[in-house]
Formats: C-alpha cells, sequence, structure tokens
C-alpha cells in the first residue's frame, strides 16, 4: 500500500508538473466570427466604432469613458465597463489603426489579459460582410489554465453579439427604406405648387404684354 500511494504520489507530481508547464508555455487563444449583413458597409460602421451603437448589440456593455479626444483616431483611448453576472469588469481599448467603412483594429487590455480584435467589411452589392479575428493573451495562471473554457465561452459570445448586430443593423435599414417615399412626398407635392405658380406668373406676364401691344 505504501509503494502504491508513492506512485499515485509520483504521478501526481508529474500532471501537475506537465499542467504547469504546458500553461507556462501557453501563448494566445483566438475566436473568429463573420455575418452578413444586408446593408451597405456605411451602415454597418458606427455599430462597431460608436459606443452608443455598440452598446446596444455587445451584451454586458454599460459604459464607456473617453481618455483621450473622442473622435475616432488612432491612439484615441477609452475606459470600458462590461457588466457579467452581477460583477462589473473594467478594461481599456486603444485605437491602433482604421480605414472607415472598411477596418477597425483595436486593443482590449486588462489586468487578466491583452487582447487584439480586427474587424474588415466587405461590400458588394449594397451587402455587407463583416468579419472579426480576436487574439487573447492571458496574463494570470488560473486565466492561462483555463484559456481553453474561456475561449470556448468567449466564442460563444461573439456568436450572439454578431448575430445580435445583424438583427440591429437590417431592422434599422428596412425603417429607412419604408421613410424614404413619405420623405419624398411633400417634396413632390412642392414641386407641384411650384409649377402651378410658374404658370400663374407665365399668364400674368402674357397677359400684361397683350395690354401693352393694344396700347400701342
Amino acid at each position: 500500500m505504501k509503494k502504491f500511494g508513492k506512485v499515485l504520489a509520483v504521478i501526481f507530481v508529474l500532471v501537475l508538473i506537465l499542467v504547469i508547464a504546458q500553461v507556462a508555455t501557453y501563448d494566445e487563444s483566438k475566436n473568429t466570427a463573420e455575418v452578413m449583413i444586408e446593408a451597405p458597409a456605411s451602415a454597418v460602421y458606427p455599430y462597431i466604432t460608436e459606443p452608443e451603437k455598440l452598446m446596444k448589440w455587445i451584451d454586458g456593455f454599460k459604459e464607456s469613458t473617453p481618455l483621450t479626444d473622442p473622435e475616432l483616431a488612432i491612439g484615441a483611448r477609452s475606459r470600458e465597463k462590461i457588466v457579467v453576472d452581477g460583477q462589473d469588469y473594467f478594461m481599456e481599448t486603444e485605437v491602433l489603426d482604421f480605414r472607415v467603412n472598411e477596418l477597425l483594429t483595436v486593443s482590449i487590455t486588462n489586468e487578466a489579459f491583452y487582447s487584439k480584435a480586427i474587424y474588415t467589411l466587405n461590400e458588394t452589392e449594397g451587402k455587407t460582410i463583416l468579419s472579426l479575428e480576436q487574439t487573447s493573451q492571458y496574463k494570470t495562471f488560473m486565466g492561462k489554465l483555463f484559456a481553453s473554457l474561456i475561449t470556448t465561452l468567449a466564442q460563444d459570445k461573439l456568436n450572439n453579439d454578431m448575430g445580435k448586430l445583424k438583427k440591429l443593423v437590417e431592422k434599422e435599414q428596412r425603417s429607412i427604406i419604408t421613410a424614404e417615399p413619405e420623405l419624398l412626398e411633400p417634396e413632390m407635392v412642392d414641386e407641384g405648387a411650384d409649377m402651378e405658380e410658374d404658370e400663374e406668373l407665365d399668364m400674368e406676364e402674357d397677359e400684361e404684354l397683350g395690354m401693352e401691344e393694344d396700347e400701342e
């Protein structure tokens, strides 16, 4: 029994060493997501750059405080508040690169991890494919230990959030298209009124000319 106990102890130590070695050498995790949105890139881009719109589709995103000029620019930073299961988490984001309606690259940092997120937009015939690639590096032992589980949970959240974004933007586009005829009608009425006024003026001018000719 003593020998058996020693064998178990040795196996436990070896397993522990392997786990620690794996965690110590763990580099990064990666998540990707892609969605096709029936809207132009110009309608999608504000939803990945403007905090008020981001809060509408990123679950748990509750607050954003600018740390620099709030305008979109390389180097712009902000402090974000995320709520998960009633627990508040804070992180800092920084814009690393952007091309309006085409690209956005940001870093996301807090005491437990560092992430880099790259959004790319490709528009074809009024439809936009939005792709996201996010790599994360964990700073803590526990983060590295449970990196695989965290990555899986993060993937589920990304898929859900992107699906919500698609519905939100497409609904907004439908409302714009529906409102367009109503916006055009007053203009058409005004144009008709202007034409009538022009015709009346022309008749008056013709009458005046006729009267002048009679007098001569």
